[in-house]
């Protein structure tokens, strides 16, 4: 006779257990099948409940005890936990994963940069890196544009917008370490010959020169500023320069020696022997 009470105690617990699931904000593929079957006892007690009171004489008790019965509904998974949270938990983690893509190479790129200079292995890992996080990035988007329509999903997408990909590295142009004789001393003020063997070596700002080696032979700077060639001929190869950059890295220059060729020839010139005069007859 208290089928009814049987049908209502079950929607109770139908509705218990989508309140706790509810609790977290989203709903497992566990609780979902969890919830069904709530549903069905809640089915399977009304259907037993309706059938006792339709056996009942017909009075004012039995129209309420059918009200009743027909308020027994299965507990509803409304689209914000069913059809949204399963879209929430697809695109968070995708979103959380191209947040820790760019964040990682951004972080390359800075420590890549931070001495000044960028070496080519630098730059391809940095670069790999970028590229990585902006697939991620695309991942996420794709994600979140397979969201619902709401307020949710422009939260995400904005979301996905604000991730800050940083743009590619770039390997350092080679500066130009700048060779110059202080004194041509030839024949030929421009034959790149001398005897003193002085030179200068230069390089523009950011940088600044930090070694001079010539033919594996480092060189010292004298308090002039100068540098002194040994005796020998040298081109622009014969001569390496390391600059440093204002922020601390260092990167072998590329050479210009002005003349291309210069010669140190310390010899002192052999005065030229005196001819006697003729003879007289």
């Amino acid at each position: 006779m208290y089928h009814y009470k049987a049908a209502e105690k079950a929607q109770e617990k139908a509705q218990e257990a989508l309140d706790k699931t509810n609790e977290d904000g989203s709903i497992t593929p566990e609780e979902k099948a969890a919830i069904d079957e709530a549903n069905k006892d809640v089915e399977t007690a009304k259907e037993k409940a309706a059938d006792a009171v339709d056996k009942l004489p017909e009075s004012d008790v039995k129209d309420s005890l059918k009200d009743r019965v027909n308020d027994v509904q299965p507990v509803e998974i409304t689209p914000n936990t069913d059809e949204e949270k399963p879209a929430e938990q697809d695109s968070q983690p995708k979103i959380n994963a191209a947040k820790t893509a760019a964040e990682e190479a951004a972080t390359a790129k800075a420590a890549a940069e931070k001495d000044g200079v960028v070496s080519a292995e630098e730059a391809k890992n940095v670069n790999d890196l970028i590229a990585k996080a902006e697939t991620a990035k695309g991942a996420a988007q794709q994600a979140v544009d397979g969201l619902p329509a709401g307020e949710y999903k422009t939260a995400k997408d904005g979301e996905v917008k604000a991730i800050d990909v940083p743009t590619n590295a770039s390997e350092t142009t080679t500066p130009t370490a700048t060779v110059e004789l202080v004194e041509d001393t030839g024949s030929d003020a421009a034959d790149g010959v001398t005897n003193n063997g002085k030179i200068t070596v230069s390089v523009d700002e950011p940088y600044r020169v930090e070694s001079v080696t010539v033919k594996g032979t480092p060189l010292v700077k004298g308090e002039d500023g100068q540098y002194q060639l040994p005796e020998g001929t040298y081109s622009k190869d014969d001569i390496q320069v390391v600059v440093a950059h204002a922020k601390g890295g260092q990167i072998n220059a590329n050479t210009a020696l002005s003349p291309a060729t210069v010669t140190v020839d310390t010899t002192a010139p052999t005065e030229a022997p005196e001819v006697d005069g003729a003879a007289e007859p």
